[in-house]
């Protein structure tokens, strides 16, 4: 039969050629293959969404920082300076000044300015008592401009410290010598006025509105000194003296020499109605009392003072109180009455 035949040349029947048929998985196969694999991810996605499956390890979680705000700059507030106090103008002492008038001798203006001619003359450096109408007399212990009186030394308060006693001593003696308080003395000691003190005991000696800046002195000279000098020589107020409470009251005395750093002039004021003045620790050579501490107007008052010399002593051991000793005499004991 010819290739290109329609009809068998044998038999006459009708030759077709069909072309074979396809099974029907043949013909869908690769759509099914696509929604096999699309059904295969949809499963893999849920599946991920529940948990990782058996033997799958977690994926890790990257936490990523919160992103922070760039910072904002606050600016500081403008500071207010704090004002200081005023600096002190320091006192520069002006002397009274006394022109020699024709006449005057120098027992008219010694006492003119209650002084002695002895003070007179050694204030001027004079070996005679001779003067002339002209000359010119600085007047002891006395000043044009007085200062304010202000604390000296710092901040009072209470120091202690302590006193080898000398033959002779006593506690009303050396409360009277470096202006403390017997009964202090007593209290501070476990003593009781009868009580015996011997040479050599050490006693503590509290003394009433003291001041850093006397103490810290102790350690700007040396511990060892043998130095006494003579009793200060008082000026004014003189023995007796009628103050008026409307005027301060000036204590002058003269130098006995130039101290050392750690030696201090103590001017004690007291009187007998138990209302004492503090005791003044000072390098100079007078002090004035306001008239704040006058007796009220109508009233009087009679007061006592004197000066001496301490001398305050680094102490031998560290952390021990420092040490007390008498530098000079005692002065006389003057009075004056304020009224």
């Amino acid at each position: 039969m010819a290739q290109q035949a329609k009809t068998c040349f044998m038999c006459g029947r009708e030759v077709r050629i069909r072309p074979p048929r396809r099974r029907l998985g043949q013909r869908i196969s690769p759509i099914w293959m696509i929604v096999t694999v699309l059904l295969g991810l949809l499963v893999w996605q849920i599946a991920g969404r529940d948990g990782p499956g058996p033997g799958e390890s977690a994926p890790e979680v990257v936490v990523l920082p919160p992103t922070l705000p760039p910072p904002t700059y606050t600016p500081e507030p403008t500071r207010t300076p704090t004002p200081r106090p005023p600096t002190p103008t320091p006192w520069v002492p002006t002397p009274v000044v006394h022109t020699v008038q024709s006449g005057e001798v120098l027992q008219y203006i010694a006492t003119l300015y209650e002084i002695t001619v002895d003070e007179l003359m050694v204030e001027n450096e004079m070996t005679s008592t001779i003067i002339h109408s002209g000359d010119r007399l600085v007047i002891p212990g006395q000043f044009e401009n007085p200062p304010t009186p202000t604390p000296e030394g710092g901040t009072p308060r209470t120091g202690y410290f302590t006193y080898k006693v000398q033959p002779g001593d006593s506690v009303i003696g050396i409360a009277y010598r470096f202006g403390a308080l017997p009964e202090e003395i007593f209290d501070a000691n476990s003593l009781t006025p009868s009580s015996l003190l011997y040479k050599d005991d050490v006693l503590q000696v509290p003394v009433p509105l003291f001041s850093d800046d006397v103490e810290a002195s102790s350690d700007l000279a040396p511990r060892v000194t043998n130095a006494i000098y003579a009793a200060p020589k008082l000026l004014h107020p003189g023995n007796a003296a009628l103050v008026a409470r409307q005027d301060p009251v000036n204590f002058r005395w003269l130098p006995v020499d130039i101290l050392a750093p750690n030696e201090w002039y103590v001017l004690r004021i007291w009187t007998n109605q138990g209302d004492d003045p503090p005791t003044i620790w000072t390098k100079a050579t007078s002090h004035w009392m306001e008239t704040s501490m006058a007796p009220v107007e109508g009233g009087s008052r009679e007061y006592f003072w004197h000066v001496t010399v301490v001398r305050v002593v680094a102490p031998t051991l560290p952390g021990a109180p420092r040490e007390l000793e008498s530098a000079s005499l005692t002065s006389e004991e003057r009075r004056f009455t304020w009224q």
